[in-house]
């Protein structure tokens, strides 16, 4: 009987056959259409940023610059959202930045260790999205099993994107994965 070990795919090279164990959390990058952000507090300066954040915001610097430093109005709209005692979901915020300003969505996460992570895209059309979640959330609260909710918000998340294959990975407490 022949063994077979399934490896990890080098980060960028995952295609329809092997895509499904690509570590994209593990690949110490992101997509060229964004850029990440790691803020100390009390402070908020930038500590850790993407290769392309200067360029992709239009600023000349900004690792070790302070948020109240960078051209634009980033930390005026994510302020009222830094309360250091909440926990949860991320928070989105829409912001200028640069020079010339340009409209940036911005995605705030407050990892366990601390400080900010800030995720900023260019900015899409506005749209009213609050019909589309409210649906969504009542068929995730419905589900009647830990599977029926990862095939749902599967579905989901395939439906709103676009793309072709959705995974949902589940962690235990112990930080093992399992895929549905």
């Amino acid at each position: 009987m022949a063994s077979h070990t399934l490896t990890t795919p080098a980060f960028g090279t995952a295609d329809l056959s092997n895509c499904e164990r690509e570590e994209i959390h593990l690949a110490g990058s992101i997509q060229p259409h964004g850029v990440l952000l790691v803020v100390s507090e009390p402070d908020h300066r930038v500590i850790q940023c993407s290769a392309n954040a200067a360029s992709f915001l239009k600023l000349e610097k900004v690792l070790g610059v302070p948020l109240a430093d960078l051209d634009g109005d980033l930390l005026m709209c994510i302020a009222p959202h830094l309360d250091p005692t909440s926990q949860g979901m991320p928070m989105a915020v829409r912001c200028r930045i640069g020079r010339p300003a340009a409209n940036y969505d911005v995605l705030l996460h407050r990892p366990p260790e601390g400080g900010i992570i800030i995720e900023l895209e260019r900015a899409g059309p506005s749209a009213d999205l609050s019909k589309q979640i409210a649906t969504a959330l009542e068929k995730i609260r419905t589900a009647s099993s830990l599977r029926g909710l990862c095939d749902e918000t599967a579905m989901l998340f395939q439906a709103r994107t676009g793309y072709d294959r959705v995974m949902v990975y589940r962690f235990d407490d112990e930080g093992h994965g399992e895929v549905f």
